[in-house]
């Protein structure tokens, strides 16, 4: 991982795998910060840098003690951790190929639940064919079957995200 990725010490080596699986990602400036937030992971674009052909991204990273929503990023297995932070690359790939107007467009549909629910599984889709779909399957099976997982947060990952079978058939059908 070369200067162009600000790295929390304790998940330095799953961000140095899942990002391996994104080549293109590799001089991207991106920032993963541990913060207080409702999902687990959540990457966004650098407001500022849209107005610049070098754009940065931050990876917000579940830290929040008491969330009753999400899971906290450390009680996530290693690999499953992986998955995830492969997950929120994908995401970046995709606003590193969108214009700020497709930015802007993306960010307004995404309050729609049909829209979220096709954007977020076409980001599993992605993240599966870059090579990290048994990192996303552990995720997604850990988050359905963990018993420190609430049952708001495994309806939410069913409604808008690929399903463990779903994924097991992709990677089955070498879609990568």
């Amino acid at each position: 991982m070369n200067k162009s990725k600000i790295v929390p010490l304790e998940i330095f080596n799953q961000v140095n795998e899942a990002i391996s699986f994104y080549p293109e990602l590799t001089n991207t400036e991106i920032k993963f910060v541990f913060a207080n937030i409702k999902t687990t992971m959540a990457a966004r674009p650098n407001v500022l840098s849209l107005l610049f052909n070098k754009r940065k991204y931050n990876i917000f990273i579940n830290n929040m003690k008491s969330n009753k929503f999400g899971i906290l990023f450390n009680d996530v297995p290693e690999k499953a951790q992986i998955g995830l932070i492969a997950h929120e690359l994908a995401h970046i790939l995709d606003y590193e190929h969108k214009s700020l107007m497709k930015i802007i467009k993306t960010g307004i549909l995404y309050l729609s639940r049909k829209h979220r629910s096709k954007y977020e599984k076409e980001t599993d889709i992605e993240t599966i064919k870059h090579g990290a779909g048994w990192h996303l399957f552990e995720y997604t099976l850990f988050i359905l079957n963990s018993k420190i997982v609430s049952d708001k947060y495994r309806l939410f990952i069913k409604r808008y995200y690929l399903q463990p079978d779903e994924i097991k058939s992709l990677i089955d059908q070498h879609i990568y």
